[in-house]
């Protein structure tokens, strides 16, 4: 008889397997990412057609397989995001933060943060005004997560504080480059950002979430974060984000 186990894990993705089952992506803190097969999830009366639909928060059980994919049993909705699902724009912003950690977490890693980071996001992209805002603070902090997060303090070339209103970004070095360090190497990939633009960035780093509502997210600090952030992520993952790429065919500010 196959060994059963329990946890909460966040549904990121669902596909047709066969004409009846459902192969899932799913992420908990203890065991990372995982493939697994909700059987006859496609029917209309089945008890499981409710747990599958990203993005979802569930308790479930699942049956241990040897050298396959596990099965899921049975479980609890813990969270719905019903806000979300009922919402185009917070649709698609959910979508790209699941690429997001389909991309970067490997199989069977686990990682509390992320699952904890994932469901402090999804909470506040349920009520946002702003999907865009909740998307920021999530790049933002993942990065951070994944140790990836730019140097921020001063000019990565040489340490020299950044105090113009414009600074540069360099996708490739990791950081903020002065104008010096960056003569030396003028065909990298990088952005010009706002400094007040890096400010926000800082803020949505350190303050709890409680507290990310005082942030005032400006349309044009949206646009440049947005941007960097995308980019920024796409170079060190190695991999375009389709999801991406459709909310910028959809003229979103993602």
């Amino acid at each position: 008889m196959s060994k059963s186990y329990t946890q909460i894990a966040l549904v990121l993705a669902a596909y047709p397997l066969g004409e009846a089952d459902l192969r899932l992506r799913i992420f908990s803190g203890g065991r990372g990412l995982q493939t697994v097969v909700a059987k006859s999830a496609k029917k209309p009366k089945s008890s499981l057609r409710g747990l599958c639909q990203p993005p979802s928060l569930v308790n479930i059980e699942l049956a241990a397989s040897r050298g396959g994919m596990d099965i899921l049993k049975q479980g609890e909705l813990l969270e719905g995001y019903l806000q979300i699902k009922a919402d185009f724009d917070k649709t698609a912003a959910a979508a790209y933060l699941s690429e997001l950690i389909l991309a970067a977490q490997n199989d069977n890693e686990p990682s509390e943060g992320v699952l904890e980071l994932a469901q402090a996001v999804l909470a506040l992209l349920e009520y946002a005004n702003r999907p865009s805002f909740a998307v920021r603070v999530f790049e933002a902090r993942y990065l951070a997560l994944l140790g990836l997060l730019p140097e921020l303090g001063g000019c990565v070339g040489c340490g020299a504080k950044q105090e113009e209103k414009t600074v540069y970004l360099s996708v490739s070095e990791g950081g903020l480059l002065c104008a010096a360090c960056r003569a030396q190497n003028p065909d990298q990939q990088g952005f010009n950002l706002s400094l007040g633009s890096v400010k926000t960035l800082l803020r949505l780093l350190v303050l709890p979430f409680d507290k990310l509502t005082t942030v005032g997210l400006s349309a044009a600090a949206d646009n440049e974060l947005g941007e960097v952030l995308g980019e920024y992520l796409q170079y060190h993952l190695g991999c375009r984000l389709k999801s991406r790429r459709f909310l910028q065919l959809s003229a979103k500010t993602l």
